[in-house]
């Protein structure tokens, strides 16, 4: 999502901006302008017969995958806007969910535990995207979900609000090690964007695969918060154990538009990665900050 590409902790909060600025208590609803209809398509059926069999928006695609199999779809925007793909497969099972544009380089995943994956795209008109549904471990059948973005196809709770953080920053990064010290910084830039449900009627925030993180304070004029990533596992390459410990920490904060349709978001992103070997405690270390800044578009 930032820096890293996986991780096995998501804390997100949400904190007031300002000194004395009133504050609505966790709780308490405030009214947002979204930019999406909000569809509600009734899917029609379209059974796999082939890699790249086509499937159209306002389809619902069925499949069978044995395990460490994978089945192709192919879709072709007619026009150009948000296109949700949601994967609901068979209970034990783990499957995953791709996405390529082969017009350009865009590309996405989604592998989360389970069998249930949703990922969320804007496509462009004329553009062919290849999906890829895939089982890591398990079989059976599966429907995969091709619609414009809707409450009913998400899966949305009341009062939730799909929202997509838009955000770029440029900084440095250092590395070091337990032998030599600390190297000369070098440029790090990054952009990216995150689709995430926000509550502020029941205070959360809810990521696409469905785990709730707890929001703290907003007022009626700004936000702001942090999104964090941690992990430490133990690792063997090659036949030697390492300690792999990493650290992403992005904070947000800014203020909302005038119908709080979107919010424009000054940025900052903190993160290391470390690796130990166990055997003598020898380690590598990165560290990168940088700043820049984003939005947050309010959809659906």
């Amino acid at each position: 999502m930032f820096k890293t590409s996986s991780a096995t902790l998501l804390a997100l909060c949400l904190a007031g901006c300002g000194d004395g600025d009133p504050v609505v208590p966790v709780g308490q609803d405030i009214s947002i302008t979204t930019s999406l209809q909000n569809a509600s398509p009734s899917l029609s059926r379209v059974d796999w017969s082939g890699d790249d069999t086509d499937v159209a928006n306002g389809e619902s695609a069925r499949g069978s995958l044995r395990s460490d199999a994978e089945q192709q779809w192919l879709y072709t925007a007619t026009a150009s806007g948000y296109l949700t793909l949601v994967l609901t497969g068979p209970e034990r099972a783990d499957f995953d969910l791709a996405v390529e544009d082969l017009d350009s380089d865009y590309n996405n995943d989604s592998q989360n535990d389970g069998a249930d994956e949703t990922l969320i795209l804007r496509a462009i008109a004329g553009h062919q995207y290849r999906i890829t549904v895939s089982s890591y471990s398990g079989s059976g059948d599966y429907q995969l979900a091709v619609a414009a973005p809707s409450r009913r196809i998400l899966g949305m709770h009341d009062k939730e609000y799909l929202t997509l953080f838009s955000f770029s920053f440029s900084g440095t990064c250092t590395d070091s090690n337990s032998w030599y010290g600390a190297y000369s910084p070098t440029v790090w830039e990054a952009s990216s964007t995150v689709f995430l449900y926000i509550n502020f009627a029941d205070g959360y925030v809810r990521t696409l695969d469905g785990t709730r993180h707890g929001m703290s304070r907003v007022n009626e004029r700004e936000m702001a918060g942090t999104i964090e990533f941690s992990g430490d596992e133990i690792v063997t390459e090659n036949g030697t154990r390492y300690r792999a410990r990493f650290n992403d920490e992005f904070r947000f904060g800014g203020s909302f538009n005038s119908n709080r349709s979107r919010a424009a978001l000054d940025t900052r992103e903190i993160y290391f990665d470390e690796f130990t070997r166990q055997s003598d405690g020898a380690w590598i270390r990165s560290d990168c900050d940088a700043r820049g800044s984003g939005r947050a578009d309010f959809l659906l």
